[in-house]
């Protein structure tokens, strides 16, 4: 529930659960000890009308971060697999460059944004919204524990791997 209006979006749990991952553990991956990471769930109306959603309302995440940063010539390739801001490299912090990536494809599959934008406190403010679907509400979960209306199970995902390195005898 945010605010006293009970608040719904549909997707894959899984699905949603990583690409909030993601944006969380670039925070916390980033943020040196003695810095802080501050988050905040909320709903926001949308534009009248928005495709597929109930008045464009949305479900969002917000992520602010007093971390390393992002150079303002390095936000257009965020989203690109295999890249990491120079600061990302610079901590010699473990990644492979695949979480933004990721995330933005999986938001675009739900239906939902990611945005990336320097913080006033330094470091990164990311903000990810999800269409609300407040006919969701009433739904009984399925199987899997997703949440579908009466009568209509959710929609199917496929999923797909990526092997990073490897060797003769097969990946690592």
């Amino acid at each position: 529930t945010l605010g006293a209006t009970p608040a719904w979006t549909h997707g894959q749990g899984d699905l949603v659960h990583e690409v909030l991952s993601v944006v969380f553990d670039n925070a916390l991956k980033y943020t040196p000890r003695g810095g802080q990471v501050r988050a905040r769930f909320f709903a926001a109306p949308g534009e009248p009308g928005a495709a597929g959603q109930a008045g464009g309302a949305r479900l969002c995440v917000e992520v602010i971060d007093t971390g390393v940063g992002i150079p303002a010539d390095a936000y257009e390739r965020l989203f690109h697999e295999f890249y990491r801001a120079p600061g990302a490299r610079r901590l010699s912090v473990e990644g492979s460059g695949l979480g933004l990536a990721f995330a933005v494809r999986a938001l675009r599959r739900l239906g939902g944004t990611i945005d990336l934008q320097p913080s006033a406190a330094g470091g990164v403010h990311a903000l990810v919204c999800f269409p609300a679907r407040p006919e969701y509400a009433d739904a009984a979960p399925s199987r899997d524990g997703d949440r579908a209306p009466a009568g209509r199970p959710p929609a199917a995902i496929s999923r797909r791997g990526v092997v990073i390195g490897g060797v003769a005898a097969g990946p690592q």
